[in-house]
């Protein structure tokens, strides 16, 4: 059969092949000129031990970083998060690995209401004793870290250690209708 005066199996085969060259391309492109970079300047930060990029067919991404103990947490979540938000943009999740043991879950578990709580209300001096009280209880060391959109929380025993980053809602002094702490936030 001919198509245009061209063989059709001719045809699709050079289509699929030039389609083939383009997708090969696509790949190594974002592979070598955004991954490979990205992962390789997240990996040369202080406290980070691996990363692992990982793209879903929507385009979004998830970026898997394992950090080692006794890190700053909010410097070095802040580092990984302006890096990953530069190259890949907004819509990617940054997922951070550690030494969770099940007494640490355990804990941290205990402390879920106080910081959720602290989150939404922005009481965090309560929220801090309280997280300092269920800690000590568990038998586990605590450390806690605010800034203006997150809450970081640091728990060790042993050789565990868990992280764990929880967004808060951080209310407008003079909100929308102009009453004191009416505003909305984002997490």
């Amino acid at each position: 059969m001919k198509l245009f005066g061209m063989r059709l199996h001719v045809v699709l085969v050079v289509f699929g092949l030039a389609l083939a060259a383009a997708f090969g391309g696509q790949y190594l492109y974002v592979h070598r000129q955004v991954e490979a970079p990205l992962a390789s300047e997240i990996a040369s930060l202080d406290g980070v031990e691996d990363v692992a990029l990982e793209a879903a067919a929507d385009g979004a991404y998830q970026v898997k970083v394992r950090l080692a103990p006794g890190v700053r947490l909010p410097d070095l979540y802040e580092a990984i998060r302006e890096r990953v938000e530069l190259r890949l943009g907004v819509r990617t999740v940054v997922e951070l690995e550690d030494r969770r043991t099940a007494e640490l879950v355990s804990a941290l578990d205990s402390m879920q209401f106080a910081l959720q709580e602290g989150a939404a209300t922005g009481r965090l001096e309560a929220m801090r004793q309280r997280v300092e009280e269920l800690a000590a209880a568990s038998g586990v060391e605590a450390r806690l870290f605010v800034d203006a959109s997150r809450i970081y929380v640091t728990l060790e025993k042993g050789d565990g250690y868990l992280y764990e980053v929880i967004g808060r809602r951080v209310a407008n002094p003079a909100g929308a209708d102009g009453n004191a702490g009416a505003g909305r936030g984002g997490a």
